[in-house]
This record gives C-alpha cells, structure tokens and sequence, in this order.
C-alpha cells in the first residue's frame, strides 16, 4: 500500500515469483500489475520467459527375482519391473506402457492401472523427475527352451512407454 502518492511521481514496487511445474507444463508464464486508487485503476503486462517444454520419458526393465546369470526352467515364472521416468522437465499424462513379449503380461500394482488382457498399463500423471514402477511377468514356455534361450543367450523381453506430452515411445535396449 502506498499511501500518498503526489502528482506526476512514481513508485517502483518489487515482486518475486518462483515458477511453478503449471507454468512449464503451460509453456507461459504472463505477469500482470494493477493499480488502484478510489475510482482510477491502472494495469500492465509482460510475457515472462521461461525454459522451453523438454518432454522425455526412459524406461528400465530388469528381472526382479533372479540373480545375474541365474536361468528359468519350464513353468516358472520370471518377474519383471519396468520402471518408467519422467526425465523431462513437462508433467506427464496417459503414459501407456505396453509389453512387448507374447505371454508376458503386466499386472496391478501401484500408479497405474493394467488394460484388458494385461498388455498395457497406463500412468496417469507422472511428474517431472518422477518414476512409476509397473510390474510384469512371464512364465516359461517349453518353447523357449527349444529355441535356445539360455544366460548366455537370453529370451528378449522388451517394453515401449509413450506419453500425450509429445515424447516419442521409448523402448529399453
């Protein structure tokens, strides 16, 4: 409050405002001053710049209950988590994780909801810098043992995660 403010004169008042995750998400950030005394008022603006949307998602898929080289015989089950991470500076959401192996399937766990038939899990929101773990498993099949797969040649398990923020599907190597 000013409380006298004589004709022809100004008065410079200082702010600070800490961007929020809304105004990346928003890609803008527009800062507007009034003034106001009795009947009269007085408003302006300016586009504030801030850092450009950098949408990105990663995700990491490991074996959960076996030690390095141990192997799976017919019938077992191998568990599997996928964990995705909003590596972007943008708020994700309707990231589907979808698995890529035939027999594999995704199943409940927490963050996220599993699809019909469990070859998809969708994360509704992930913030920057967050992570989402989705749990998924597989049980051997006598034809994986036909086709050779042992620790030195493993089964190739595969997922692809993609978000509505403009990221491209990510699929871990």
């Amino acid at each position: 409050v000013i409380p006298v403010m004589a004709p022809g004169k100004s008065v410079k008042v200082n702010a600070t405002y800490t961007v929020k995750q809304s105004n990346i998400d928003a890609g803008t950030l527009k800062n507007t001053a009034a003034a106001t005394a009795e009947e009269l008022e007085a408003t302006d603006s300016v586009q504030v710049n801030i850092e450009p949307k950098t949408p990105s998602l990663t995700a990491t898929k490991t074996v959960t209950n076996a030690a390095a080289g141990e192997t799976f015989g017919v019938g077992e089950t191998v568990a599997f988590d996928i964990v995705v991470e909003n590596d972007g500076n943008t708020t994700q959401e309707n990231v589907v994780v979808a698995e890529q192996l035939n027999g594999a399937v995704i199943v409940a766990g927490e963050g996220y909801t599993v699809g019909e038939g469990g070859k998809t899990a969708v994360i509704d929101e992930i913030g920057a810098g967050r992570t989402v773990t989705v749990k998924a498993i597989y049980t051997v099949t006598q034809d994986d043992i036909d086709a050779g797969y042992t620790a030195t040649k493993p089964l190739r398990n595969t997922v692809e995660v993609s978000g509505d923020e403009g990221t491209d599907p990510v699929t871990p190597g």
